[in-house]
């Protein structure tokens, strides 16, 4: 079972991702134009992503190793 501790700090993230999902969402559609900070944000990744570079953790990992 996990600690309180632990299910509050997946619900901050869960809140955090549902927040970034939203800004993400407007972007994507056009409600709103990416910022310039936001547009370099996205070269780096494509960037990295191309070179193979990019590691996705999954979060049972993290779980496991805290």
């Amino acid at each position: 079972m996990m600690s309180p501790e632990i299910i509050e700090e997946l619900r901050i993230i869960r809140d955090k991702l549902e927040h970034i999902e939203i800004l993400l969402e407007e972007r994507l559609i056009g409600l709103e134009e990416s910022l310039e900070d936001e547009d370099n944000a996205i070269k780096r990744y494509e960037k990295i992503k191309s070179k193979g570079k990019l590691k996705l953790i999954s979060i049972e990992d993290i779980v496991k190793d805290g």
